[in-house]
């Protein structure tokens, strides 16, 4: 009898419900102003509102992965869609959508009569034809819900709301743009995703950089609600004003309405990919969604722009969705610009905090400063709760009389224990294992004895230029108005055809390619024959062509255009592609293409909760494991984060979603190719092995560019202000010359200034690893086979990955060849 019970309880929660369609519900939407909702798109939208607002975590939605507007079945499953590891019973429904979709596809081409279950799926493809059903059924997408994380994001928006709004308005922006972090983090600051983005945008370390953020050992700007805002405003700026006249130049009468789904989408898929994807398909964003042909270009990408229109009606009707749903109010704060170099000890004893109260208001220090490792810097404006009644007028005074605290203490010392060695002390101290063999002078072995008494290297990392206002470094005096961009006046040129002789070598289609004319229109123009034959010597014509061009402008002070150059190449459209503009910052970096070896290593990340985990490394296993993260909807990050995407990120729509359960995955045959041992790969940073400067003679002082640097990190290093010195002395005149694993000499001074550069370089690179596997933990890998248009960065988006993290398991990723077919080690 129990086992009967049992069957019938598993049939209620799991198999599908016998309704006759799970198509998303109907909602009535309100795109506002700057936001279009074409009709083509409102279906989709419709099914992210369902997820968002109808669907539990524990709901699994299968739904086809081109138009998630088809959905075939929902059913109840613990962890949902799962993650790496799929759950049975979502393999098991699965199996069964698409053994059911073959049957109707079978039946239809040979006029066979439907059962009552293959009736209802049949209505579905109505129109469709066998082949197209046929076709349907390898492309069964599985969704979880996200209403229990968009409630709790629902509530913490209460606390942010006020801040991002005005920020939005300030700067120029619709202030519908608030709803994007729903998206991005479930507006949850302390967000941190498994490729490296963090905060309430999602922001990437050295896109952060790029905009103006200070992200270093001491402060990390992203991590700040109201600063990551400015720095996502001035990249949305940035955007809207390289895609706006691309668009113009395309369709002199497309409306703002038009450009912003190019402009959100490009937070996630990245400027250039976007402004590459207009100019081949147009200004028509669901065209753009149905044509444009790119490998990154997948189900993260298409979704991104409909799940943040879906996030923006969820959350304007919350009521609706959620029942009895307290807002998160605004605390009460103070700013107290700290004016000299203090501990966060001192400041909290004499402002009568408690350094958990301090913690709380500025998440942009980093937990080294709470330890006290590091010193607040001068200029670091401090948030502190406002108080009610007490004035703190005079603690702040007597705060400022204060003299400068000193950094502490730059050494300490450690009695060798058994099972120490060298590096695995330099690793638990977080110092160069380097350095402490040649401060101990351990010798080339390390050879440590138990009982010894080893000096520790290290200390506190200061911070000698005051911090500056963050609105001042993100912005200048730079200014942004819409209304200008869109009054640009728009020409158009006509060029002449021009004669063109036949050389040994050239072909038909070549010479079209060279002109950037289609081999049709080559071919009509010159009356040539299908089989295209041309001859040395003969006399082509090469048809004039038309180019449209916006003018460029500048905007004054009172937000007016000021025509600058009538006739701007740069964003004239047979010229303005993805190579021709370097962008100010991607959410997920800029795309290169690389040489690099043909067997990669390739952790794989999940997220945790809780305390840090240490990292484990079985002997030939490195998978990184950990809980869900709390993101909404997430990235090609994808990055797309380069997910720009930005913008990064950290999307659920790109992988069938987390699952809570911790998996590891061994591989029974050890890959081809060489990887670093375990102990290697956990100290590889620490060791400082690649982030030493080295000296050639005739050359200088010279690096290899690591992940994650930009040459402003480099000056700030050198406390020389700005790059253009290391440029002139490169002989570099674009930073686009600056890839990862490059040499460059820098102009360092002495040995002193040598030194201080790798600490500050050393502490950077230990600060990012920090705050990952403070989320993460590695322990396994699996295999995966190179394919055409692998690189570096494509290979670490689509496994979720930083950076940096690959480039450890294989050090001589930007530095070797590789063959398509190869194995990888994921």
């Amino acid at each position: 009898m129990s086992r009967l019970v049992c069957f019938f309880l598993f049939l209620f929660l799991v198999m599908p419900s016998a309704q006759a369609s799970f198509s998303p519900r109907y909602y009535q939407l309100d795109c506002g102003q700057y936001f279009s909702c074409p009709q083509a798109l409102q279906r989709r939208i419709h099914f992210w509102i369902d997820i968002f607002g109808r669907y539990s975590t524990d709901t699994a939605v299968f739904h086809d992965r081109d138009e998630p507007e088809i959905v075939y079945s929902v059913i109840e499953n613990p962890g949902a869609c799962g993650g790496r590891s799929t759950p049975k019973a979502i393999e098991r429904e699965r199996s069964r959508i698409k053994k059911q979709l073959r049957s109707i596809a079978n039946k239809k081409r040979h006029h066979q009569q439907f059962t009552k279950t293959e009736k209802q799926l049949a209505l579905v493809f109505k129109n469709k034809s066998p082949a197209y059903i046929r076709k349907a059924s390898g492309k069964i997408r599985c969704q979880s819900g996200n209403s229990t994380r968009f409630r709790k994001a629902v509530q913490r928006f209460g606390a942010h709301r006020q801040l991002v709004a005005a920020a939005l308005n300030e700067f120029g922006l619709p202030d519908g743009i608030q709803y994007l972090p729903f998206v991005e983090s479930a507006y949850a600051p302390d967000n941190y995703s498994r490729v490296g983005a963090a905060g309430l945008w999602q922001l990437m370390p050295s896109t952060a950089s790029h905009l103006g953020l200070l992200v270093n050992p001491v402060i990390d700007e992203r991590m700040d609600p109201e600063i990551s805002t400015l720095g996502a405003i001035k990249y949305l700026q940035h955007s809207f004003e390289v895609l706006a006249p691309a668009a113009r130049t395309i369709d002199p009468g497309v409306t703002e309405a038009d450009i912003y789904p190019f402009v959100m989408t490009s937070y996630n898929f990245g400027l250039s990919g976007m402004l590459k994807a207009m100019n081949e398909v147009g200004v028509d964003f669901v065209a753009v969604l149905e044509n444009y042909k790119n490998r990154n270009f997948q189900v993260a990408v298409k979704n991104f722009y409909a799940s943040f229109l879906a996030a923006r009606h969820v959350a304007t009707h919350a009521d609706q969705f959620f029942a009895l749903l307290p807002e998160s109010k605004p605390v009460q704060t103070m700013s107290v610009t700290n004016q000299k170099p203090r501990s966060a000890k001192v400041i909290a004893r004499h402002l009568g905090l408690s350094i958990d109260d301090l913690r709380t208001h500025n998440p942009a220090l980093t937990t080294e400063v709470w330890k006290g490792q590091h010193l607040i810097p001068k200029g670091f404006v401090l948030h502190i709760p406002k108080p009610e009644s007490v004035s703190l007028g005079d603690k702040i005074a007597r705060l400022n009389r204060l003299p400068a605290s000193k950094p502490p203490s730059k050494r300490q010392h450690y009695r060798v224990r058994r099972g120490d060695s060298a590096c695995g002390i330099a690793h638990r101290f977080k110092v160069s294992c380097r350095q402490l063999i040649r401060i101990n002078k351990l010798g080339r072995k390390a050879i440590v004895r138990i009982g010894r008494t080893l000096t520790i290297p290290g200390g506190s990392v200061v911070l000698k230029k005051p911090v500056t206002a963050a609105r001042t470094r993100i912005f200048g005096n730079q200014q942004f108005s819409t209304t200008a961009i869109m009054a640009a006046p728009v020409k158009t040129i006509r060029y002449t055809p021009v004669k063109y002789t036949v050389v040994k070598g050239d072909t038909t289609c070549g010479i079209a390619k060279q002109h950037m004319l289609s081999c049709d229109k080559l071919k009509r123009y010159n009356n040539i024959k299908h089989a295209g034959k041309i001859f040395v010597g003969q006399t082509l014509t090469i048809p004039g062509k038309r180019k449209t061009v916006v003018s460029k402008f500048a905007i004054n002070q009172q937000g007016k255009t000021n025509q600058i150059i009538a006739n701007n190449d740069f964003f004239s459209l047979p010229d303005a592609n993805a190579s021709s503009v370097q962008l100010l910052a991607e959410i997920h970096y800029t795309s290169h293409l690389h040489r690099f070896l043909s067997h990669i290593h390739i952790p794989s990340p999940e997220k945790i909760s809780g305390k840090p985990i240490p990292i484990t490394l079985a002997k030939n296993s490195a998978t990184v494991t950990g809980k869900q993260s709390t993101a909404g909807v997430s990235s090609n990050q994808v990055k797309t984060t380069q997910t720009t995407s930005g913008t990064a990120k950290n999307v659920n729509i790109a992988d069938a979603d987390t699952n809570n359960k911790t998996r590891s995955k061994r591989l029974n045959k050890k890959p081809s190719g060489t990887s670093p041992s375990a102990d290697t790969i956990a100290h590889s940073f620490n060791s400082g092995e690649d982030l030493h400067v080295s000296y050639k003679k005739g050359k200088g002082w010279i690096i290899r560019v690591a992940t994650d640097e930009t040459l402003g990190h480099y000056a700030d290093w050198l406390d020389i202000g700005f790059s253009k010195p290391i440029l002139k002395l490169n002989g570099i005149k674009s930073t686009r010359s600056i890839r990862i694993g490059k040499s460059i000499k820098l102009p360092i001074r002495d040995n002193a200034a040598r030194q201080r550069f790798e600490k500050k370089r050393l502490a950077y690179h230990q600060q990012l690893q920090e705050k990952y596997f403070k989320h993460y933990s590695v322990t396994g890998k699996k295999q995966y086979h190179f394919r055409s248009g692998d690189n570096p960065w494509t290979i670490a988006t689509a496994h979720q990955i930083p950076l940096w993290l690959l480039k450890r398991f294989n050090p001589d990723i930007f530095k070797s060849r590789h063959d398509i077919g190869n194995i990888l080690v994921l």
